[in-house]
């Protein structure tokens, strides 16, 4: 786990295996233990499952998250383990890299939008 892998706000699980947001006192953390080649074992990354994507606002059935700006959406599509991510919108289709975590669907919703997504119970 990198500190660089991640914006304030973003989405990563604590000690108790709840989803919170990351700030200073978590990149610092993280650095911390990157510096002394240490695991980082306190936080873990958020996997993209359909339950996380429901708290992130998709619809569901299709797994899609609205970039309105664009005129566009990101579509995910489960197969087994393995998430397909694809950008969609009415003049293309991109299929994405492999996402495995929320935070890197925020980081490219983020990018796109210029709009925070973030979870919600």
């Amino acid at each position: 786990m990198r500190s660089s892998d991640f914006r304030v706000g973003n989405s990563i699980l604590n000690p108790y295996d709840e989803i919170t947001d990351v700030d200073i006192t978590i990149l610092d953390y993280i650095d911390q233990c990157n510096s002394v080649q240490q695991k980082v074992e306190r936080y873990k990354y958020v996997p993209i499952t359909k339950e996380n994507l429901r708290k992130l606002g998709c619809k569901q059935g299709y797994w899609y998250i609205s970039i309105f700006n664009l005129k566009a959406e990101i579509h995910f599509e489960f197969y087994g383990k393995e998430v397909v991510t694809i950008l969609r919108s009415d003049f293309c289709e991109l299929i994405l890299d492999p996402l495995k975590y929320i935070h890197e669907v925020q980081n490219l919703y983020k990018e796109l939008s210029k709009q925070e997504l973030k979870i919600t119970e």
